[in-house]
């Protein structure tokens, strides 16, 4: 048997060959919390060569930990190699920095836990060294931890060994060793050593103990093996359970005296030894289940989301047959104990993969239908041709079949016919119908998905090769159709194992969209299909348009091009039309001519769908007329084509022009037509399809219109239009052809509509239906604590909200954008009363439906043409998620937070409404900031709005381009992905249908604006970074400027450059810009220059324009094209005239930094700039001057939507701190407050008002870490980070200094002159420093990272007793008691000591509550309480006698609480926060609670009130409520505005989710919405004030919730 040294000799022998996996460095110098992460990185080398160099990793921690997930680094190595690890440690502004390096053999590295490298400090001083681990994988997959690790891998062996070696002795003698050997492993592999350890030692003492026992030792050896595997995996909480479970089964059986009389007598006790064998093999298997969890980890993911029942369901028959062995054993008769196997977990895999596949998004319905079939025996030469080709499995079949021809010849019954011959045959694989009808559903992206989808499910290889393919969860719905080809399609079918062919059948390629839209698809169609397996066959109809036709001009090797055969090619196809007709006319043949069906078939001239249109008219039995006078109707248009056929039909109909001199016919005669043309212009203009009732309704509304006989004409169109037989279906035109022929503009056509004339109509019955139903809560809601689809299904909407209604709650605003100029006046009254007496009811309407963003865009494209909408839509855009989520909470939320400007919410408010109420804090305005968008995973380099300013386009440095809503900040598509480089500028086209970017990788791409699908190929001819593209106004160029220093333009259609590149700037073309017209280009540099290119030259029209003395970064024409507008590095902005060449006026100044970006409003009256100085600003573009406060963006990586029309921003910069703040005070008389913040500057406020004191002192160079009043309030000491914090002596003469160099330094207030030597002890950074309030400042007490509180005599500068210690970890804050006698301490172990100050013994407990470091206590003035602050974002009060917590924790500020203090008379705390705040509370129970005397003992929640325990304790990101009795809560420290109608949230607690702003009850229950922006200000409590502010408090004494929710409307109903 070899020993684990005997294995070392033989390994050092020879070369191994080793992969790099990671390393762990620890001992680095940790950062203070406010520096910035340091950045570390790594070399190893190994005999002079470089093995690997890690990632730089950014950490402010004292260990750093590198993992290689992929391309691991290989290499041999030998007992003879010397392995070297260099440590670097980067910096921004300087080299790098080599800290340190070391070198040791392979054998030493083993024998080592760790390798040391001294850590260097200023001056050389030695300190404590940095140690370091490597990990590697050895070729045979075995984990090794060189230095550390490298004991893991060892110990698993050496106790394999012992354990395989051990004979019969007593457990305890014989194991000791190998468990011994076992318990290193806990030091290596952390949680999960904790299940697998002691599991491992049972193991090892029962192989050892079964030795002897020939039936159980081989099985006992088997477990073993796989559980020894086990301890490499990382395993969830689930398996854990599991292994203890079978640990704690070894335990009763190595326990049992019955397995030592097994041991001792072998072969005697067999029922014994069966079930042992038996345990051991069901260990075994356990095992197995194990890995294979862990192997597995992707669809056990999905599991824990979809189906984790089943697998606690296996995991309890595991524990319960685990059960019954020990049982059998203990018994000595094996029971029917058959193993459980883990089969269930191939059952499994395949239910998450079924699942996984769901998730591809697919278009229900748009296969293949039986009834489109030929009817039998027609059409039989050209279906026999697509029969045998698509039966040919042979390798050189063309893999595609194109089927063209024009419009009614019979294409798709083709199609249909060919898919269910193989469908009967089950090879037909997939289907896809494309359809005009239906194309928003139908589109190009959705044809490879189904195809998928439909394949998965053909084939059971395909589908886990699908499955296989997407391990990544954006591909599922990727709008990428090259993508989707390659994922969906391509790659997952060279799984299909087929012995024959199989069809896919695309129907209607032509209608999937324009030219432009389907160019992509065309393309994989013809170049990509070849590469598919022999056995796929792909069967497309399209009409010959011009794009299919350059496409597919003729047959080739991977593609038959088969036109539609016409009269004169094919001699059957007039037998085929005639066959049809003789079916379809069967039940009415009789009474019809004998030669009917042969007369049809020649009038039809070879077109299907004429002879379809006339079958279906005269079989029509809505007509009253016999089918023979309809046959001789029909008769009448023969061999006119359709437009013939359906003229005729509609004459029948409508007879326009009845040869009659009858008055009255005539006059019948126009008003049918007229009345028909009225309800088909509301079919045609209508936005999406309407049924006969909706169409009546709203023709209905119009009073001058109610005599229209919709139900009199519509249903006699039946073979014209679909949905006709039905008063509830949509209604649309059966064939494409109808609709054209009834916008045929010709002079002569009868039954032409111009669709213009009916968007009049269509608005004023729109705004008439509303005037007359709208009402409060229209979905009928019966309580408020729901979402709206968490009652109101798809299916519910229509019962809830009529169709008609629905559709003029979207769509009014869009008819009436296009109706006649100067109709808007027309209806000027009813919109007024929309938004005057009915918006709510309208937001209403549409929340129950789910179309808030359809009635966004309605009122948006209303705005050019009457501005009464612009006050509701900036409504509705501020407080769209509460609108868009809950009905109810419009409202009972959204309107208590509208400004006191809002008239068109105030009508609401004052007179119809019992809801909450803002007591203090009401908005002025709403605010400009709309929304936050982050998505991308770095900064955002260039964002452009569409024209129509419904959706947003962003590029990233991420590489990505992403498309989003505007209004609702959600992603519209996939990340647009193909740059591979960062991503610098974007632009729509001005329809919106294309965008194009361009990128550091020196191209230059456009996509399709409405699914993200790359267009073409990249636009390749830069030789640098592209920086700047644009459209022209009619998209059909692209300019762009690039490092190069040149312009180029671009056929945007063909992708090609025009003319030779434009040269003239001598540096980077940063910006470009197109005229309005299109013949000029306007271009910036960083030469400082812009030049103006006359595009019908090409050449640079005249000479640069010149004024900025930086470079210019970016350029914009006006939108008469008269002036362009510039910005540049030198922070301004300017106007010039394009005629003069000379700039207008003075440049616009009041940047601070470079200026990014300009750009014109579309009236021309404003301009818009940005700057790196982290503003927006807006300016006057006739004046130049400021337009309100600068808006304040940021480096986030977060894309913001602001309202140009808002009145206010989000907060006033010149009354508040530009970044987090460190320290606060209060001054001695408590009428002000100090404050010290990381914008290096300190500020006053009026502790009463929050109104700052006076102008900002700002004459710190870093940030102000702390701040501190004299006790006589006439002098503020502040410090920045170089002496971290301060102290005044009592007697106001001297100052404490606390400083990274380790030392405390006293100094004269007088002199301003150290006083003595410094204090001297502390081993690290001191924190904290604080004077004794006796004495007169005898003594100072200190806090260091060095993990001691020290006390000190300030005569002697010496330590007054040993060092304090107890803390794990940094001290951050100190603080004597007000008689001296006690000192509290915070440190980043999360705890609060308290000490006594005269011999430094501990008193009591550690104070345990904070999550997080503790960075500042304090005491209140009398002594009696502690107050702490946390990184954990709360501020907790203490009884200082009791250490016991009193209250709830505060917990409204977001960020870390810096510094904290109470006033002089403890009736407030004050603090200070990372979230750039200074927060007032109120430190006195009694306010904290003033309605304690309503609460029953150990039930008030309040902030700082009795806590029960079985409460838990606020979670992440969410705030308590405060509550009494566990039903009321409140925003208001008054009582008076409490909540009176109860909620019982049972035993959980009310919280605010921050991030969505619901007041949740019951984790469920939505009971009010507070916007986000407004959380940190809100009063939950103890919040009395906040800076800047003021603090937000809510009257809720009148608020309803719940089933009483509707009392809320006290208005007429």
């Amino acid at each position: 048997m070899v020993r684990n040294g005997e294995a070392r000799k033989n390994q050092e022998r020879s070369a191994s060959r080793y992969s790099c996996t990671g390393a762990l460095v620890q001992g680095l110098t940790r950062r203070s919390l406010f520096k910035s992460k340091a950045q570390y990185s790594i070399k190893v080398t190994i005999g002079g060569k470089d093995v690997w160099e890690s990632e730089v990793c950014m950490s402010k921690r004292s260990t750093v930990d590198w993992r290689v997930d992929a391309d691991k680094p290989a290499f041999e190595c030998t007992s003879s190699s010397n392995i070297q690890v260099t440590l670097y440690k980067n910096h921004s502004s300087k080299p790098v920095e080599v800290l340190d390096n070391t070198s040791l053999s392979l054998p030493s590295w083993l024998e080592r836990e760790d390798a040391p490298i001294p850590k260097p400090i200023p001056g050389g001083q030695a300190t404590e060294p940095i140690y370091v681990q490597l990990f590697f994988t050895r070729s045979d997959e075995t984990v090794a931890n060189v230095g550390g690790g490298g004991q893991l891998h060892q110990t698993m062996e050496a106790t394999n060994a012992y354990a395989a070696d051990a004979l019969n002795t007593d457990r305890i003698d014989t194991i000791t060793s190998t468990v011994d050997n076992i318990n290193g492993l806990a030091k290596s592999t952390g949680d999960i050593a904790s299940a697998v350890t002691p599991l491992l030692k049972n193991l090892a003492w029962f192989m050892d103990a079964m030795d002897v026992v020939t039936e159980v030792h081989p099985a006992a050896k088997a477990a073993w093996s796989v559980i020894s595997e086990v301890y490499k995996q990382e395993l969830d909480g689930k398996i854990q359970d599991l292994l203890l479970k079978m640990n704690d089964t070894y335990d009763l059986v190595c326990d049992a005296q019955e397995l030592r009389t097994v041991r001792d007598d072998p072969g005697t006790f067999q029922g014994r030894e069966r079930a042992l064998t038996r345990l051991c093999e069901q260990t075994e298997e356990c095992g197995r289940f194990i890995m294979k969890y862990a192997q597995e980890p992707r669809f056990f993911r999905r599991l824990a989301k979809n189906i984790t029942a089943d697998v606690d369901k296996q995991l309890t028959r595991y524990s319960n047959r685990l059960d019954a062995l020990q049982l059998a054993f203990r018994a000595g008769t094996l029971l029917h104990t058959e193993i459980v196997t883990d089969q269930t977990l191939e059952e499994l895999k395949a239910h998450v993969i079924d699942t996984d596949v769901r998730k591809i998004p697919s278009v229900d319905g748009a296969g293949y239908e039986p009834r489109k079939q030929c009817l039998e025996h027609t059409r039989q030469a050209l279906l026999d041709d697509i029969a045998i080709w698509a039966s040919d499995d042979s390798e050189n079949t063309e893999r595609a079949y194109i089927l063209m021809g024009p419009v009614g010849t019979g294409k798709s019954t083709i199609a249909h016919t060919v898919a269910g011959l193989f469908r009967d045959m089950d090879r037909l694989g997939a289907s896809f119908c494309f359809d005009s009808k239906s194309a928003e559903k139908r589109t190009p992206v959705d044809l490879f998905r189904n195809v998928s989808r439909a394949l998965a499910g053909y084939d059971t290889a395909f589908k886990t090769a699908l499955w296989t393919e997407l391990g990544e969860e954006r591909l599922y719905t990727t709008r990428d159709i090259k993508e989707q080809f390659d994922m969906f399609i391509f790659r997952p079918a060279k799984k299909l194992l087929l012995n024959d062919s199989i069809l896919i059948m695309v129907d209607g390629l032509d209608q999937s969209g324009t030219a432009q839209e389907r160019q992509e698809l065309i393309s994989i169609i013809r170049d990509s299909l070849k590469e598919l397996p022999a056995t796929v066959r792909i069967l497309v109809t399209c009409r010959a348009e011009r794009d299919f036709n350059q496409a597919f001009p003729e047959s080739t090797t991977d593609v038959i091009v088969q036109q539609m055969p016409t009269l004169q090619d094919d001699p059957l196809l007039r037998s085929d039309i005639f066959q049809y007709v003789q079916h379809q006319l069967a039940p009415v043949l009789v009474g019809l001519p004998e030669n009917t069906c042969a007369s049809l078939a020649d009038g039809s001239e070879g077109l299907f769908q004429w002879a379809a249109v006339a079958c279906q008219y005269i079989s029509d039995k809505t007509f009253n007329e016999a089918p023979s006078v309809r046959y001789n109707q029909v008769m009448k248009h023969a061999n006119t084509g359709l437009y013939g056929l359906y003229d005729g039909i509609l004459s029948q109909l409508l007879n326009p022009n009845p040869d009659s001199s009858n008055k009255n016919i005539k006059e019948k005669a126009a008003k049918d037509l007229r009345d028909f043309k009225a309800i088909m212009g509301f079919v045609l203009a209508s936005v999406e399809p309407l049924s006969i009732n909706a169409i009546a309704t709203l023709l209905g509304s119009l009073v001058s219109e109610q005599h229209l006989q919709v139900y009199r004409i519509l249903p006699f169109l039946g073979s014209l239009l679909s949905g006709v037989g039905e008063n509830t279906t949509p209604i649309r035109p059966l064939h494409s052809s109808f609709v054209e022929f009834l916008q045929d503009n010709d002079d002569e056509a009868v039954y032409s509509i111009n669709i213009v004339d009916h968007h009049e109509r269509f608005t004023m019955a729109s705004l008439c239906l509303l005037s007359s139903e709208l009402h409060f809560n229209m979905g009928r809601l019966r309580t408020s604590y729901l979402l709206n689809s968490d009652v109101i299904s798809k299916m519910e909407v229509n019962s809830r909200v009529p169709e008609a209604l629905l559709y003029a709650c979207k769509y009014w605003g869009f008819h009436l954008s296009k109706s006649g100029q100067g109709y808007e006046k027309s209806v000027s009254g009813l919109v007024r009363d929309l938004f005057l007496k009915n918006f709510l009811f309208w937001l209403d309407t549409a929340s129950t439906a789910g179309v808030v963003s359809s009635v966004i865009n309605c009122i948006a494209v209303s705005l050019n043409r009457i501005q009464v909408t612009l006050r509701g839509l900036q409504f509705l855009r501020a407080f769209a998620d509460p609108i868009a989520d809950s009905a109810s909470h419009i409202y009972l939320s959204a309107v208590i937070w509208a400004p006191a400007t809002s008239t068109t919410v105030n009508i609401y408010r004052q007179t119809h409404m019992r809801t909450a109420q803002v007591y203090s804090g009401q908005l002025a305005a709403l605010p400009t900031l709309k929304r936050i968008i982050s998505q991308h995973e770095e900064g955002i380099a260039s964002v452009a709005f569409s024209h129509d300013g419904r959706w947003i386009v962003s590029g990233s440095l991420d590489k990505t381009i992403r498309v989003w809503d505007a209004e609702f900040g959600t992603a519209m598509c996939d990340p647009l992905r193909g740059h591979t480089s960062r991503v610098r500028c974007v632009a729509f086209s001005h329809d919106g249908k294309r965008i194009v970017s361009c990128s550091a990788d020196n191209t230059i791409r456009i996509w399709d604006g409405k699914n993200g699908t790359a267009i073409g190929k990249p636009l390749t001819g830069h030789d640098g970074w592209v920086r700047s593209v644009a459209f022209s106004q009619d998209g059909k160029r692209i300019v762009s400027g690039s490092t190069d220093r040149t312009i180029r333009i671009w056929n945007a259609s063909e992708g090609t450059m025009e003319g030779s590149p434009l040269t003239g700037h001598s540096a980077p073309v940063r910006s470009v810009a197109f005229s309005p017209d299109g013949s000029h280009i306007v271009s910036g540099s960083g030469d400082g220059t812009i030049l103006l290119w006359d595009l019908r030259t090409p050449t640079r029209q005249g000479n640069p324009l010149e004024g900025h003395s930086g470079g210019v970064t970016s350029v914009s024409f006006s939108q008469d094209g008269k002036h362009i507008i510039s910005g540049s590095e030198d922070t301004t902005v300017r106007i010039w005239n394009v005629r003069t060449r000379k700039s207008r006026g003075e440049p616009l100044t009041g940047h601070t930094g470079a200026i990014t970006s300009v750009s014109l409003s579309q009236d021309g009256t404003r301009i818009v700039s940005g700057s790196g100085d982290m503003t927006i600003r807006v300016w006057d573009a006739n004046t130049g001057t400021s337009i309100g406060e600068p808006l304040r963006g940021s480096e986030d990586g977060t894309i913001r939507v602001w309202d140009a029309y808002a009145e206010t921003t989000t907060e006033d910069p010149s009354s508040s701190h530009a970044e987090g703040v460190r320290s606060v005070a209060f001054s001695p008389d408590g009428k002000r407050i100090v404050s010290g913040s990381r914008d290096r500057t300190v500020r006053v406020w009026n502790a009463k008002t929050g109104a700052a004191i006076g102008e900002p002192l700002v004459e710190h160079q870093l940030a102000v870490a702390s701040v501190v009043f004299s006790p006589n309030g006439k002098l503020i000491v502040s410090g920045s980070e170089d002496s971290t914090l301060l102290a005044f002596s009592p007697n106001n003469k001297r100052i404490a200094s606390a400083s990274f160099d380790r030392t405390i330094r006293i100094w004269d207030v007088e002199t301003r002159e150290a006083i003595g030597e410094p204090l001297r002890g502390h081993k690290d950074w001191v924190r904290s420093v604080a004077f004794s309030p006796i004495g007169r400042g005898a003594r100072i007490v200190s806090g260091s990272d060095d993990r001691t509180v020290r006390i000190w005599d300030v005569l002697t500068g010496r330590e007054v007793c040993d060092p304090l210690i107890g803390h794990d970890h940094w001290v951050r804050s100190v603080a004597f008691s007000p008689d001296g006698t006690r000192i509290v301490s915070g440190s980043d172990d999360k705890t609060i000591r308290i000490w006594n100050a005269e011999d430094g013994t501990a008193v009591g407990k550690p104070l345990l509550g904070h999550k997080s470091v503790v960075t500042s206590v304090s005491f209140s003035p009398d002594g009696k309480r502690i107050v702490s602050g946390s990184a954990d974002e709360t501020i907790r009060m203490w009884d200082a006698g009791t250490h016991e917590l009193i209250g709830a924790p505060l917990t409204e500020q977001d960020g870390w609480i810096s510094s904290i203090a109470f006033s002089p008379d403890g009736r407030w705390i004050v603090s200070g926060s990372d979230d750039k705040t200074i927060r007032v509370w109120t430190a006195e129970i009694d306010e904290q609670s003033d309605a304690t005397e309503q609460a029953a003992p150990g039930q008030l929640l309040s902030n700082g009130a009795i806590q029960n325990d079985s409460v838990p304790v606020e979670e992440d990101n969410d705030l308590r409520i405060r509550a009494w009795n566990n039903c009321c809560f409140s925003l208001s420290p008054r009582k008076a505005h409490q909540l009176r109608q109860l909620y019982d949230p049972g035993m959980v607690p009310i919280r605010l989710d921050r991030k969505t702003g619901w007041i949740l009850g019951n984790e469920r229950d939505r009971i009010l919405w507070v916007p986000p922006y407004l959380i940190d200000r809100l009063s939950l409590g103890a919040l009395q004030m906040v800076i800047p502010g003021p603090a937000i408090q809510v009257d809720l004494s009148r608020f309803v919730h719940g089933e009483e929710w509707t009392k809320c409307w006290i208005g007429p109903p």
